[in-house]
Order: C-alpha cells, then sequence, then structure tokens
C-alpha cells in the first residue's frame, strides 16, 4: 500500500511538473532581450521599457506565472519571498545535479520539509515544478532516483 501511494504521489508530482512547465520552461538567467514597450498611459506615446509593477525586477511574466501558481498550489509559500523560492527550487536541481542519486533524492524531499514548511507530498509537488523550471534534463532522473531505479 505505501509503495501504491508513493508511485501515486509520484506521478502527480510529474504530472504538476508538466502543468507548470507550460507556465514557462525558460531559464530565468537568460538575459532580457531589451525589447521597449510603448507606455500607454504617455501622452506621448513614449517607448521606454515598462515599469509595471507587476512584472519581477527581471521582466520574466513566466516566473511570475511559475511563482504564482506555487504560491496558489502550496499554501505554505504564501509567506515566502519570491527569492526564497526561487532559490529553494535551484537548489534542488544543484543538489540534485551534484549527486543524482536515491539517497540525494531522499535528502531533498527532507530538506524541502523543513526549509519550507511543507509534507512530503507537497515536497515533491514543489520539485516537479522546480525540475521542470531550472532543470528540466533532471526530472525524469530525479523520479527514477525515488522509485529505486
Amino acid at each position: 500500500m505505501i509503495t501504491l501511494r508513493k508511485t501515486t504521489t509520484l506521478f502527480a508530482s510529474a504530472a504538476l511538473a508538466l502543468t507548470l512547465t507550460a507556465c514557462g520552461g525558460s531559464d530565468s538567467n537568460t538575459e532580457s532581450s531589451g525589447d521597449t514597450t510603448t507606455n500607454a498611459s504617455s501622452p506621448t506615446g513614449d517607448t521606454s521599457p515598462s515599469t509595471d509593477s507587476s512584472e519581477p525586477a527581471g521582466g520574466d511574466v513566466a516566473e511570475s506565472a511559475w511563482l504564482a501558481t506555487f504560491k496558489k498550489g502550496i499554501p505554505e509559500l504564501e509567506g515566502k519571498s519570491d527569492d526564497e523560492i526561487i532559490a529553494a527550487a535551484k537548489k534542488v536541481c544543484d543538489d540534485f545535479r551534484a549527486s543524482p542519486d536515491a539517497a540525494t533524492a531522499k535528502k531533498i524531499v527532507s530538506g524541502l520539509e523543513s526549509d519550507l514548511g511543507i509534507d512530503s507530498m507537497k515536497a515533491n509537488l514543489f520539485i516537479g515544478g522546480a525540475t521542470g523550471r531550472y532543470c528540466e534534463d533532471m526530472s525524469t532522473k530525479f523520479l527514477d532516483a525515488q522509485m529505486g531505479g
């Protein structure tokens, strides 16, 4: 029964990862293109860069959508800053990339449980989204490691 529950949780995590990847799979480390937008509130049609406060500092709308999805799906993240969530997601990738095995996968899950104050199911959902956003090449490897493969 435990194995079935673990398998179901992992597949649910994978499904969420695919959903979150659809919100934007580009790496936020890429430089912005420097495009300018017309400032509609300017009577002269100013083409200075937009300063819309709804966008993150880097102007990555996909990352904002990714963060909003996580904060909505994992309510415990509401009290965390965007930087904390992004750092935790990137740490998942860095740690697993350094040692892609079952022991590391287990350590990452327990680390997220204590660092973010979430249960193991939500930690697995977070991992699915983190790997989908920041290290897509590791998503399947992480799942395999958790399944003991």
